[in-house]
């Protein structure tokens, strides 16, 4: 389960790092021996769980209480700017046709992947 978020992460940094101005081509790509930030990622969750379960469901509870609060500043400060008649406003001007169309493409990608 650690792997894919980890393998995401590997996958996303060059494109961060390049977007930074660095010119950085030395990442590991398919090929590599080792993956370091997978391993990274996985070191870290494994040395959290190995200190123990209660530490572990108190910082799980941590960032679950953070991504409340951010959710919840984000309502506050969002809402007052909210108009629906206008941001709604031509919503899906192709009706359900249009929302299907574009999303057969991304969904066929997702179960492509899936398959792997």
């Amino acid at each position: 389960m650690i792997q894919l978020p980890s393998v995401a992460w590997t996958e996303m940094t060059p494109d961060l790092i390049s977007k930074f101005g660095e010119m950085v081509n030395t990442m590991p790509q398919v090929t590599s021996i080792l993956n370091l930030p997978a391993l990274v990622v996985t070191i870290a969750v494994t040395l959290l769980l190995y200190i123990g379960i209660k530490e572990s469901a108190k910082v799980n509870a941590t960032l679950v209480i953070v991504k409340l609060v951010l959710i919840g500043l984000f309502l506050w400060f969002g809402l007052p700017h909210f108009n629906p008649s206008e941001h709604w406003k031509d919503f899906a001007p192709n009706g359900w046709q249009g929302i299907m169309t574009g999303a057969a493409p991304r969904l066929s990608v997702r179960i492509s992947r899936a398959k792997l």
